[in-house]
Parts: C-alpha cells; sequence; structure tokens
C-alpha cells in the first residue's frame, strides 16, 4: 500500500465592481489573464506569475478555469566579494550570472477558478510544494490590480474566505487534545435555564457573581480526548454563550491552537493515495465541491 498524502487548499473572493456585471463578465477578466505571464515580486524575496491558464472546457468556460502559479525565490542583494574585500548591495547577481532559464526554489501551485461562484481555489499546500494563503490573496490582488484591467472592470476586490469553527466542527475534529470552555457574564445570557447543564453553569455564575467561567479539559500524555455526550454539550453551550479555545494534532503531527472567538483563512485538507487517483481529476472534483460549499454559505 502506498504513503497517504495530503494536499491543502484555501479559497478567495472575486467580486467586479462596475455596471451590468454578469458571469461573462468573469469569464472575459480570466480570458484576458490567459497571456498575462507577467511576473510579480512578493515579499521575502518571492516571485510569481501565472504558467497557465486555460478553460476547464473550450466550449463552456462558465466551467471555470484551470490554471497554474509559478513561485520562485530571488537571489539576494547583498554580496560580499572574498577576493576583493567589497561589499556590493548594487550589483544584479542574479541577471549577470545566472541564466535566464534556471530559476531558485521553483514551486508550482494549481488552481481553478469558477466564474459562477467568484472563488477562486487553491492548493498552498502539496508534498513539497508550501506556500501561505496571504501570498496567494497578495498575488491575485496585484495581478488584478492593473490600471488596464480598471480601465475594463472597473474595481476588482479579492479577498480570502474565512471560516469559523462551529460546535459540530470542534467535536468532530480529529485528535483533540485540549479544550478551554469560556462562559461569559451571565448578565448577558438569557435567564431561560432549560437543561441540567443550563442550571449547572449559569446557575452557579449568578450565585457566586462570578463573569467569566471556564472548564479546561486536557488529554492524558501521547492520548486523545473522547468526547461523551456531557462534554458535546457544553461545547455547544460555550460556543453560544461564549467560545471554546482548543488544541489538537493536524495532519502533520504538529499541535495547532484554534478558537471558535476567531475568523481563519478558509483552508479544507485532503487525503488521497498518489497511486491510485488522478492528480488532475482531484483537483477538480474537491474545487468544486468547495466552491458550490462556499456559494451555498457551507464550510465543511
Amino acid at each position: 500500500m502506498s504513503k497517504q498524502q495530503t494536499v491543502t487548499y484555501t479559497a478567495l473572493d472575486l467580486k467586479i465592481f462596475k455596471e451590468n456585471v454578469t458571469d461573462e463578465t468573469y469569464v472575459d477578466l480570466f480570458k484576458g489573464l490567459q497571456t498575462n505571464n507577467r511576473e510579480i515580486p512578493l515579499i521575502r524575496d518571492n516571485y510569481l506569475h501565472i504558467w497557465s491558464l486555460k478553460p476547464i472546457n473550450e466550449d463552456k468556460p462558465l466551467n471555470g478555469f484551470v490554471g497554474t502559479i509559478f513561485k520562485r525565490n530571488g537571489l539576494p542583494g547583498d554580496w560580499f566579494n572574498t577576493e576583493k574585500e567589497t561589499r556590493n548591495i548594487k550589483e544584479n547577481v542574479e541577471e549577470k550570472y545566472i541564466p535566464q532559464n534556471l530559476k531558485a526554489n521553483v514551486r508550482f501551485f494549481r488552481f481553478v477558478f469558477y466564474p459562477l461562484q467568484r472563488k477562486i481555489v487553491c492548493e498552498i499546500k502539496n508534498g513539497n510544494n508550501k506556500i501561505s494563503e496571504s501570498v496567494i490573496k497578495a498575488f491575485f490582488e496585484k495581478l488584478l490590480g492593473t490600471d488596464r484591467l480598471k480601465e475594463t472592470f472597473k474595481r476588482i476586490e479579492v479577498s480570502l474566505v474565512t471560516d469559523n469553527f462551529t460546535a459540530e466542527r470542534i467535536i468532530n475534529t480529529p485528535q483533540l487534545t485540549q479544550l478551554e470552555l469560556i462562559f461569559l457574564n451571565y448578565a448577558e445570557t438569557p435567564k431561560k435555564q432549560n437543561t441540567v447543564l443550563e442550571k449547572e453553569i449559569f446557575g452557579e455564575m449568578e450565585e457566586s457573581n462570578i463573569r467569566t467561567y471556564s472548564r479546561v479539559l486536557t488529554a492524558e500524555k501521547s492520548k486523545f480526548l473522547e468526547l461523551n455526550q456531557k462534554n458535546k454539550d457544553l461545547i455547544k453551550l460555550a460556543v453560544e454563550h461564549g467560545y471554546v479555545n482548543f488544541k489538537f494534532k493536524n495532519f502533520d503531527n504538529i499541535v495547532e491552537k484554534k478558537s471558535s472567538n476567531v475568523s481563519y483563512p478558509f483552508l479544507k485538507r485532503v487525503t488521497y493515495d498518489p497511486k491510485k487517483i488522478d492528480l488532475y481529476a482531484l483537483l477538480l472534483r474537491e474545487t468544486s465541491i468547495i466552491a458550490k460549499d462556499l456559494a451555498g454559505g457551507s464550510t465543511k
């Protein structure tokens, strides 16, 4: 059996602000980008450009456009000559000594744009290829923020799709290591107490003049929390009348900290067997699901 791998996607909202915008307006925008191969410099010497872009179906561009972002690193500008013992920060070493066809630390990230949903869904991690959501956002902002495009499309806005952790998502998060359940100011909660848990938590807060009430559940070392029904009900109650901070081990075996009180950039991890699935088919399937779910208000 081959080793399972994961790919992580993020999503961007794309909005065109001009009169009489239609689905075809978005198609026209991406048709124009097919020949836009200009390189865009970003922070930390990252240089990105569109490597390839085409409709998923040439006869039906409304179905979407699939593309690849080419990312490379530039060489630093501060060099010291050990023979002459001189420092030269003005000389463009890359341009002078490196052949134009050689690029440093190249990575590729595939994305799909869905005109009907106004969503760009992009890989940000697949194997050794990693990039941050903020860099992807900055790239599309600069790519679409030119004066030439503004003349035709007026204003184009790019924003990261945000994601909140609901009670159900916290409950269903695998490998939970810690839960911190925070219940806020009882005076601001409904006086109605229907359940045993509400009477237990809010009754104690009222009787003892407690403004903030918390419970912490920490798993045994090298183990994960196994939630019983009371734990699940406490999570739901805390999300409704406060918030939940929690820790869990992710697919890379790294402990992550999250909170129901914070909005995060949308992420979706998909596990696959590279020997059993066509990666292009996986890209189209998963990005289509994401775009439709996000357009419908779901962030499963």
